[in-house]
């Protein structure tokens, strides 16, 4: 498999699951406390959706322009165990 397909198959992947539990946390409450869905109701799940996807986006982008700005401009590809260091820290920043 071409690496380009694989790029875009895991990034599939990575996006659907990420849209399923976004879906999932803002469906969530209203089956929990058994509210009527009212037109009120789906605009703020809606809302909600978006506002989650958005800030979940900008975090992504923020860390990872930080990640590779760092590994970019610390001069460590003469090392790489501490490439390796640099690269796991940030990764463990980004997860929740």
């Amino acid at each position: 498999v071409g690496p380009s397909l694989f790029a875009l198959c895991f990034g599939e992947a990575v996006l659907n699951d990420a849209v399923a539990i976004v879906l999932y946390d803002t469906v969530l409450p209203f089956a929990e406390e058994g509210q009527q869905l009212t037109v009120g109701n789906a605009f703020g799940a809606i809302g909600s959706f978006l506002g989650v996807s958005t800030a979940s986006l900008a975090m992504g982008v923020g860390f990872g322009a930080v990640g590779s700005l760092t590994l970019k401009h610390a001069g460590i590809k003469e090392r790489p165990e501490l490439e390796v260091l640099v690269l796991l820290a940030l990764a463990s920043r980004s997860a929740p």
